[in-house]
């Protein structure tokens, strides 16, 4: 790239990047007045519209536009930072905490 040195194994995309530099914004909305720089993008947006929201949990049945909001999701299932649970037990003081590192901070030193 000839605006920041940035080197790229394929023209294609060179000239996606470049687009990064212009501010060029070919592909236009038909539904409203926003304008993308890629077509993934326009393509995403105008889910916004459609309502289509085909990636579904199989945990509690909740449906997502985009399969990276359905994957991010997923961890709310997973992660119990998300829950009131205490999961790690201190048998030094007894106390149940809901993160390792919480625990892990119990059995530092004290100044």
């Amino acid at each position: 790239c000839s605006h920041c040195d940035k080197a790229f194994r394929r023209n294609s995309h060179l000239k996606n990047h470049m687009i990064t530099h212009t501010g060029e914004k070919h592909y236009q909305c038909s539904c409203c007045d926003r304008a993308f720089a890629n077509k993934q993008d326009l393509v995403k947006h105008h889910k916004s519209h459609t309502g289509e929201k085909p990636f579904i949990c199989n945990m509690c049945g909740k449906a997502f536009s985009e399969k990276s909001y359905l994957k991010s999701h997923l961890r709310t299932h997973t992660r119990k930072k998300h829950s009131d649970e205490k999961l790690y037990q201190s048998s030094q003081y007894g106390k149940a905490m809901s993160g390792k590192k919480t625990l892990l901070k119990q059995f530092r030193p004290h100044d």
